[in-house]
């Protein structure tokens, strides 16, 4: 029986640990080994997260692919940089955003035109596979951390909260 393909491009040092969808509504705590950290990936600890409608619907089993799993979800996160690619453009403890793309390569024509959701390397944030040499299945936010390989994840240099609903 061939192994599970989440596990064929992993970082065996390296453990993250999320709230995963694993066949129920009622979402379990799972651990994996992310794939390497790329020269243009970041590392980002997660410290904020938003939950959007499509997590919800992944959650409730309503847009899974049933051929892959464990799936957490999460494509709103805020966090800071932990670990850099040597390319990356990043510094140990920027704040940065990571949304619901990932793995654009930054050097084709959709990617110079602004439009990285349509690069034929983009992988979704989770629920999806990494397209041509990366291998492995992309997880999302809802973790402790979690990769993000866009081009350049945006820094984020002043935020301010609101209560007011």
């Amino acid at each position: 029986m061939p192994a599970p393909e989440h596990t064929l491009c992993e970082d065996p040092s390296t453990t993250f640990t999320g709230w995963a969808y694993i066949g129920s509504t009622t979402l379990k705590p799972w651990s994996y080994h992310p794939r390497p950290l790329g020269p243009k990936d970041v590392e980002i600890e997660v410290t904020h997260g938003g939950c959007c409608g499509s997590d919800i619907h992944i959650i409730c089993g309503c847009m899974v692919n049933p051929t892959i799993g464990p799936i957490i979800a999460g494509h709103e996160i805020i966090g800071k940089v932990v670990a850099t690619g040597a390319e990356s453009g990043h510094q140990i403890d920027d704040l940065v955003s990571s949304g619901g793309l990932t793995n654009a390569c930054g050097d084709c024509v959709k990617c110079d035109a602004g439009q990285e959701q349509l690069c034929p390397k983009m992988s979704f944030a989770f629920n999806d596979r990494f397209k041509y040499e990366r291998g492995g299945i992309p997880q999302g936010g809802f973790a402790d951390c979690v990769l993000s390989s866009t081009e350049k994840p945006p820094t984020i240099t002043s935020c301010s909260c609101s209560n007011s609903l």
